[in-house]
């Protein structure tokens, strides 16, 4: 590397870092390119030969600090010893005492503030997201093939799983007098675990699964009933009826009735309440 390129890295690293603290402590709405560049112990114009305006800035700011974010994601699930300790290795976003929490959430969620108006922010908001879905499918997909999990529909799980961990630090950053660490951490792992194993997470639901299938002809009801099952299987009628097709039963003890209505009879409340109170 020659000398002036590294001086340009050096430099534009220096731009980045100032910026980063300046979003921390201040928001993204208050800082200017002057503030970085005084904050970087740089002229305005020393900036700008880097750096073409504050958007610019802030999009590097935060796609460097969150490339560092999903390496430390990585080389902590790279220790977990199974999928599901891997799925459940994100209990550090949730310490106050971590730095990187600190510095970084602030940034997230000016970001995403921001990239409700703006499409280069969005642009780069979906690549973070993909990013980290790809990586929680991985594991998905590592425990599926291992027979720990039995997930119909990996990505959409992992989409899940990562909006879990998302919604979560919301509450746990902003209002954290209402919302504790310990509420985070049991919630995601109540929560990847409902989603993956079932009942591991102990949540009595009374009836854990319906299957309503319309037919031409006539409508076939199915329901099953079990004492655990993830709630979170009950949201899409083709993740239940795939995840029943191939090998629920296996799983979970069920009773499976059969009624067949007219074809253009609906299914009043009434009696669905019954059949799942049966």
């Amino acid at each position: 590397m020659s000398l002036n390129v590294e001086r340009e890295v050096i430099r534009r690293g220096q731009i980045v870092d100032a910026a980063l603290r300046e979003i921390s402590a201040k928001g993204m709405s208050k800082i200017t390119v002057e503030s970085i560049a005084k904050a970087a112990g740089l002229s305005k114009g020393g900036v700008t030969y880097y750096f073409k305006s504050k958007d610019d800035i802030c999009e590097a700011v935060f796609k460097e600090f969150f490339d560092i974010i999903f390496q430390r994601s990585k080389n902590n699930m790279d220790l977990c010893s199974d999928p599901l300790s891997k799925l459940l290795s994100f209990d550090w976003l949730y310490n106050w005492e971590d730095p990187d929490v600190s510095t970084g959430y602030p940034l997230l969620f000016d970001f995403m503030a921001e990239a409700c108006h703006k499409e280069s922010y969005r642009a780069l908001f979906h690549e973070w997201v993909n990013n980290w879905v790809e990586l929680l499918k991985n594991a998905i997909i590592e425990g599926n093939n291992e027979g720990t999990f039995n997930c119909s529909d990996p990505d959409a799980t992992a989409k899940a799983i990562s909006a879990v961990y998302h919604g979560l630090a919301v509450r746990w950053y902003i209002d954290r007098d209402s919302h504790s660490t310990q509420w985070a951490i049991t919630s995601f792992t109540d929560a990847i675990n409902g989603l993956l194993t079932g009942s591991r997470n102990k949540i009595k639901l009374g009836v854990s699964m319906f299957i309503i299938i319309f037919a031409r002809e006539n409508t076939m009801i199915q329901y099953a009933t079990n004492s655990f099952c993830p709630s979170f299987i009950i949201r899409y009628y083709s993740d239940i009826k795939a995840s029943f097709t191939h090998g629920l039963r296996r799983h979970f003890s069920s009773l499976v009735l059969n009624i067949s209505l007219p074809a253009h009879a609906t299914l009043p409340i009434n009696l669905l309440s019954k059949l799942i109170a049966s």
